[in-house]
């Protein structure tokens, strides 16, 4: 592959990344190619080599795939939000699945593992409750979006398709106040500024917005005036917050909220049960498909009544509550406090008293619940995308569960902790402790690379 970089490369893509990558192989490596996509032969120039991997860019389209389609957003594919807007929602769900099936066979070393077509939405449009949006400054005009692909660079974005329209809205609002008064945005090179992302979420409940500004101070010059331009653009705004973030990075939100105006939570309902949303708590960006997501969770922990379960990072306790109605006893552990303590009040309005909320590392608290008599019959896992901590893991394979049921956001950490579960020495056991029972995938976030997995694992001895 010597001087490969400095002339155009032909790929066959055989399949995409999690990021929504076509993949391909060059000389026995593979190539990611953004842009392409599965079937297709392209063109395209390497601008990255490392050891086992290298990136190109695509230049030329060869051969197409017949699921290519135009893409109905004007801003992609410059914009980084989403990656697959020109293949077709049947191919995205195919490919979704085959991420999802390569990743078991590649990194978790199942064989033989039967992965069903993922399950959709019935439009892969205007789904989504929860939008952040960088702000920049860029020659005196005020950019308010996303990110352009492969960099921090903001592209200026009236309208997203992944969102609600009432958003572009609120951006509208928001860019005119901005430029009026003059106020800063935060360079963070500089880590100099005032406002740096716009975060707007949804009521289901209520139809009502929760509009969250990120800044680098506590208060702003002219609030009073502020809420009355967003307000007053935005009747449906419910709440408006003030989130102080000084921290330099890529985080959005910072500890401290201030309300402006409203409520300090707005509402969402998931399975028949209302939960309180703050600007930090984490609530999945699509509420239909949580539900097919959570249904499919329930049905593979097959409740009879009896057992006690164990919903491990629990969050706000979503998954915790869906539980609740066919389980004897729940108890969702979760490592951030203000979940918890959201998670208890939202047990609390639904009146739900067989769920107890506990706060600290799973790897504390559930070795801690053992002493105390207390063994969960089934688990359910939650993690972020990282996946389970190691010690997660090792305390699961003492507990010695019936029943492990893996929620992920991310199938390659997914097969890997899979691997340790399942993988006999892996896990440094002589035998296999769980086996793979039962796979789904479920699509949360059309138009982008990114899939959900529902799992289920059975001791070997049940």
């Amino acid at each position: 592959m010597d001087d490969i970089s400095m002339k155009p490369q032909q790929v066959t893509i055989t399949a995409l990344s999690e990021e929504g990558e076509g993949i391909g192989r060059l000389d026995g490596m593979a190539v990611f190619v953004p842009g392409a996509l599965p079937g297709e032969t392209v063109e395209c120039v390497l601008v990255e080599q490392k050891k086992n991997y290298a990136r190109g860019r695509l230049t030329q389209i060869l051969a197409a795939s017949p699921a290519r389609v135009a893409p109905p957003c004007p801003y992609f594919p410059e914009c980084g939000g989403c990656q697959l807007q020109h293949l077709d929602y049947p191919a995205q769900l195919e490919a979704k699945r085959v991420t999802v099936q390569d990743a078991l066979e590649r990194i978790g070393g199942f064989k033989g593992i039967e992965v069903p077509l993922t399950l959709g939405m019935d439009a892969p449009l205007r789904y989504r409750n929860n939008g952040q949006y960088p702000i920049r400054k860029v020659n005196g005009q005020v950019r308010i979006g996303f990110f352009k692909a492969g960099s921090h660079e903001v592209i200026d974005i009236k309208d997203c398709l992944i969102q609600p329209e009432i958003n572009g809205r609120v951006v509208a609002a928001l860019k005119t106040w901005i430029q009026e008064t003059g106020v800063t945005t935060y360079n963070p090179k500089t880590q100099e500024g005032v406002l740096r992302h716009l975060m707007i979420r949804h009521s289901n409940v209520t139809g009502g917005l929760m509009v969250v500004l990120v800044a680098t101070v506590k208060a702003m010059h002219g609030e009073a005036a502020l809420v009355a331009r967003l307000v007053g653009a935005v009747p449906e705004i419910e709440s408006l917050v003030l989130n102080t973030n000084t921290k330099p990075g890529s985080q959005v939100l910072g500890p401290q909220n201030k309300v402006l105006f409203g409520t300090e939570r707005i509402y969402g309902e998931i399975d028949g049960f209302e939960f309180g949303i703050s600007p930090l708590s984490f609530f999945q960006v699509n509420t239909a498909q949580t539900k097919v997501l959570y249904q499919k969770a329930i049905e593979f922990a097959d409740l009879k009544g009896s057992e006690t379960v164990f919903d491990v990072y629990s969050g706000i306790g979503t998954i915790s509550l869906s539980l609740s109605r066919k389980a004897r006893k729940v108890y969702g552990i979760e490592s951030v406090r203000p979940a918890v303590e959201d998670a208890v009040e939202n047990a609390r309005r639904a009146g739900v008293e067989h769920v107890e909320f506990i706060a600290g590392k799973a790897e504390d608290v559930m070795p801690r619940l053992a002493e105390q008599g207390i063994r969960p019959d089934v688990v359910v896992l939650d993690p972020p995308r990282k996946g389970c901590e190691p010690e997660v893991l090792r305390t699961l394979l003492d507990m010695k569960p019936e029943k492990i049921v893996y929620v992920s956001c991310k199938p390659s950490t997914l097969a890997r902790d899979l691997k340790i579960l399942c993988g006999g020495g892996e896990s440094g056991l002589e035998e296999p402790a769980y086996k793979l029972v039962a796979v789904q995938p479920v699509d949360l976030f059309g138009e982008t690379g990114h899939v959900e997995t529902c799992v289920l694992l059975s001791h070997k001895n049940s």
